[in-house]
Protein backbone atom coordinates (compact mmCIF):
# COMPACT_ATOMS: atom_id res chain seq x y z
CA UNK A 1 0.00 0.00 0.00
CA UNK A 2 1.34 3.41 -1.13
CA UNK A 3 1.63 6.56 1.25
CA UNK A 4 0.70 9.31 0.37
CA UNK A 5 2.65 12.70 0.56
CA UNK A 6 1.54 13.94 3.35
CA UNK A 7 2.04 11.23 5.56
CA UNK A 8 5.62 11.47 4.89
CA UNK A 9 7.87 11.96 7.57
CA UNK A 10 9.52 15.37 5.48
CA UNK A 11 6.10 16.26 5.40
CA UNK A 12 4.82 15.89 8.79
CA UNK A 13 8.45 17.49 9.85
CA UNK A 14 7.90 20.28 7.43
CA UNK A 15 4.26 20.69 9.41
CA UNK A 16 5.47 20.82 12.73
CA UNK A 17 8.08 23.42 11.25
CA UNK A 18 5.50 25.46 9.94
CA UNK A 19 2.85 25.86 12.80
CA UNK A 20 5.84 26.11 15.52
CA UNK A 21 7.33 29.29 13.49
CA UNK A 22 3.79 30.81 13.16
CA UNK A 23 2.98 30.36 16.49
CA UNK A 24 6.14 31.33 17.44
CA UNK A 25 6.10 34.70 15.31
CA UNK A 26 2.17 35.39 16.67
CA UNK A 27 0.27 34.84 13.82
CA UNK A 28 -2.99 34.78 15.56
CA UNK A 29 -5.29 35.29 12.67
CA UNK A 30 -5.56 32.95 8.99
CA UNK A 31 -4.33 35.29 7.02
CA UNK A 32 -7.80 35.19 4.34
CA UNK A 33 -10.56 35.29 6.34
CA UNK A 34 -9.59 36.68 9.77
CA UNK A 35 -10.56 33.84 12.01
CA UNK A 36 -8.67 32.80 15.17
CA UNK A 37 -6.85 30.80 14.30
CA UNK A 38 -6.12 27.44 17.51
CA UNK A 39 -2.60 25.98 17.55
CA UNK A 40 -4.08 23.31 20.30
CA UNK A 41 -6.91 21.56 18.78
CA UNK A 42 -6.44 20.04 15.60
CA UNK A 43 -9.41 19.15 13.20
CA UNK A 44 -11.31 21.97 13.85
CA UNK A 45 -12.61 24.96 11.26
CA UNK A 46 -10.53 27.33 13.47
CA UNK A 47 -7.75 24.90 13.79
CA UNK A 48 -4.24 26.13 12.23
CA UNK A 49 -3.57 24.28 8.98
CA UNK A 50 -0.03 24.38 7.44
CA UNK A 51 -0.27 25.17 3.78
CA UNK A 52 1.57 25.65 0.82
CA UNK A 53 2.03 28.95 -0.87
CA UNK A 54 3.17 27.16 -4.08
CA UNK A 55 1.35 23.84 -4.18
CA UNK A 56 3.17 20.48 -4.97
CA UNK A 57 1.21 19.61 -7.93
CA UNK A 58 2.62 23.27 -9.06
CA UNK A 59 6.20 22.70 -8.40
CA UNK A 60 6.46 23.33 -4.74
CA UNK A 61 8.13 22.03 -2.51
CA UNK A 62 8.80 21.91 0.92
CA UNK A 63 11.14 24.79 2.36
CA UNK A 64 9.71 27.12 5.03
CA UNK A 65 9.49 29.69 2.76
CA UNK A 66 6.64 27.90 1.05
CA UNK A 67 4.65 27.52 3.66
CA UNK A 68 2.18 29.25 6.13
CA UNK A 69 -1.07 28.59 8.65
CA UNK A 70 -4.52 29.15 7.39
CA UNK A 71 -7.44 28.19 9.30
CA UNK A 72 -8.50 24.43 8.51
CA UNK A 73 -12.03 25.50 7.03
CA UNK A 74 -9.97 28.11 4.05
CA UNK A 75 -7.83 25.07 3.94
CA UNK A 76 -10.26 22.59 2.63
CA UNK A 77 -11.69 25.65 0.68
CA UNK A 78 -8.61 26.04 -1.56
CA UNK A 79 -8.76 22.13 -2.44
CA UNK A 80 -5.99 19.25 -3.07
Amino acid sequence: MATSRTGTASHKHWRTQILNRDRTQGITHCPLCNTPLDYTTSRQPNSADPDHIIPHAKGGNNPLTNGGNICRRCHQRTGP
